[in-house]
């Protein structure tokens, strides 16, 4: 699944895309399809779209809307969505989003997380073995798959840290076992990692 949050660099300043379609498919992912995920779902993108529209370059697109923002207000309005919609959940939807906007700052930060050009390059080439991306394997397996010219180049130890980079950004998944689950490059998730 892409990543909800696009990061775009322009010289010196940094700003980040919010997109209805992709915070919904991120959201539904997250919570479900319950009624009360549907509620959260609508304080999320309400949210996002209300206070972000006056705050940064709105536009609606065919698969929905889209605003452009400094990433230090992504990272404010963001968040604020992001709990608005888990008390809504939860049933403690009392708190108005001017108050959340100005609390959650406070409490949260939000970074995207990207894979260096070695990694995205061991990845790209992981995907190419048919038996490592869709289906949970070890580590082990999955060192065993990778073409023998990287095997040569990375020791286990490194490519344990490779698999935790792809999990932190979104494109693995790792189950309580440790098993290991490589996405399809469409299938790339936006991941929220408490600390």
């Amino acid at each position: 699944m892409p990543d909800p949050v696009t990061a775009i660099t322009d010289d010196h300043t940094e700003t980040v895309t919010l997109s209805s379609a992709e915070l919904e498919r991120w959201w539904i992912d997250a919570a479900g399809e319950t009624y009360a995920a549907r509620q959260g779902l609508q304080v999320l993108l309400d949210v996002v779209k209300d206070s972000g529209a006056g705050d940064g370059e709105f536009s609606f697109r065919p698969s929905g809307w889209e605003i452009q923002l400094s990433r230090a207000a992504a990272q404010v309005l963001l968040s604020s969505a992001i709990l608005g919609a888990v008390l809504t959940v939860v049933g403690a939807d009392q708190l108005p989003a001017a108050v959340l906007t100005a609390v959650i700052p406070l409490l949260f930060d939000v970074k995207k997380t990207d894979l260096s050009g070695g990694e995205r390059y061991i990845l790209a080439r992981l995907r190419e073995v048919p038996d490592a991306i869709d289906s949970a394997s070890t580590a082990e397996d999955l060192y065993a798959l990778l073409p023998q010219d990287l095997r040569s180049q990375t020791t286990f130890v490194d490519f344990m840290e490779f698999l935790d980079a792809c999990h932190k950004a979104g494109h693995a998944d790792v189950d309580a076992d440790g098993a290991v689950l490589i996405h399809a490059l469409a299938d790339r998730k936006f991941r929220i990692t408490l600390r």
